[in-house]
């Protein structure tokens, strides 16, 4: 789209700018090749830009062209005359390539319609549409179509709301890059069909684009609905009381945990351990017995796998209800990722000096597990010897 302000004196080059000019002026007023007219000052044509007579030449060494009479040539001559040669040929109902109709929402690109080739059955040039002229009015299947050439001027956004406001089809085609050496059947077949062009606006895109925030809407509120299913569940499951562990291992870690003086260490409170179906003390012993008494490398990225047999129903998924932790997280604080939930105990393990984290990122025992580890042992075995005493009638009788 040409600027729309009062004319100004063309800008010429006193050497000219070497600039061959594959269209000129006719006294009609039309645009013509330099093969369509006589040749030498007898063609009568003129400068598109400037008005200053041109000279028509068909050398046999360059294809045909204009060149301004006198030496000097208008700085803006090429801009012009694709504007004008633009407008033209439309006018004259050329075929016309119409882009693609596309949409895009929410990340998603949607393909509405596939690029076409029209043949307009009317056209305007510059009509008057309160407020909005267009550079031309083309008229196809009975239905307007508003068509802007952008050489070096492009719609601004205030005439592209105007546009969008008023739901007028409009295209934009996009001249700017066409080399000035062009042929002129190369040059028409860009302009028609080739150069890159966009809708300012479409029906079919405007209809399209409210179907997607439609849907995407109807998949909001569903997500919702699932989410607050989600949530509500684990929630009343996290609320529900301990049970009792049937598996002799866990009563085996909390007396070795007890052996060890760390009852300190277990039974600690961590946010979102609701997730666990028995007591702290219980599942944080059986965590101590394997790493901390037991000395097995913590890996923090899989550590929660091994305590998956005392989680509630639903937790130890990666994806409760198909919808991903940190969405019900988000919703409902309270409700916490297991793994997230060990690993900040992991932690805590950590600043008592019972974890020690290794370059590699595993944790290991550290010296304040040493320690417990040997009163542990020392105590196991005084009550493995204490039980033997019992047992024996004969050691009593001696004793």
């Amino acid at each position: 789209m040409e600027s729309r302000g009062p004319p100004r004196a063309p800008e010429c080059s006193p050497r000219g700018d070497g600039v061959l000019l594959p269209y000129g002026e006719a006294p009609d007023g039309r645009l013509v090749r330099a093969s369509e007219v006589s040749a030498g000052l007898d063609c009568g044509c003129t400068c598109p830009a400037c008005g200053a007579p041109l000279v028509a030449r068909r050398g046999g060494v360059r294809i045909a062209h204009f060149a301004h009479a006198a030496d000097h040539a208008c700085a803006s001559t090429h801009e012009t005359m694709l504007h004008r040669l633009a407008k033209q040929l439309i006018a004259e109902r050329a075929a016309l390539t119409l882009p693609e109709v596309t949409v895009e929402y929410g990340g998603k690109h949607h393909r509405v319609r596939p690029a076409m080739t029209i043949h307009p059955e009317g056209a305007a040039l510059e009509p008057g549409l309160d407020g909005l002229r267009p550079d031309i009015l083309v008229t196809i299947a009975k239905r307007p179509l508003l068509v802007e050439i952008a050489v070096t001027h492009f719609c601004g956004p205030e005439k592209v709301a105007l546009i969008q406001a008023r739901r007028l089809a409009a295209v934009e085609i996009n001249l700017s890059q066409i080399a000035r050496d062009t042929p002129p059947d190369t040059l028409e077949h860009i302009i028609l069909h080739t150069a890159p062009r966009r809708w300012l606006w479409n029906r079919l895109a405007d209809a399209a684009m409210v179907a997607m925030r439609v849907e995407a809407a109807r998949r909001t509120h569903s997500r919702d609905e699932a989410l607050e299913r989600v949530g509500c569940t684990l929630a009343e499951a996290a609320a529900a009381p301990t049970v009792e562990p049937g598996d002799p291992r866990l009563a085996w870690a909390v007396e070795a945990t007890r052996d060890a003086g760390l009852s300190g260490a277990v039974g600690i409170a961590v946010a979102g351990d609701g997730c666990f179906a028995v007591a702290r003390e219980i599942w944080q012993s059986r965590l101590v017995g394997r790493h901390v008494l037991g000395g097995i490398p913590l890996d923090e990225r899989t550590v929660a796998a091994s305590l998956y047999p005392v989680m509630r129903g639903g937790f130890a998924g990666p994806r409760p209800g198909g919808i991903a932790w940190r969405v019900i997280t988000g919703r409902f604080p309270a409700l916490r990722p297991p793994p997230d939930v060990v690993l900040d105990y992991v932690r805590l393990l950590g600043l008592m000096g019972l974890l020690v984290r290794d370059p590699g990122g595993l944790w290991r025992p550290g010296r304040a597990a040493v320690v417990a580890r040997d009163r542990g042992q020392a105590a196991a075995a005084r009550r493995v010897g204490h039980s033997k005493a019992l047992g024996s009638p004969r050691g009593a009788t001696r004793g």
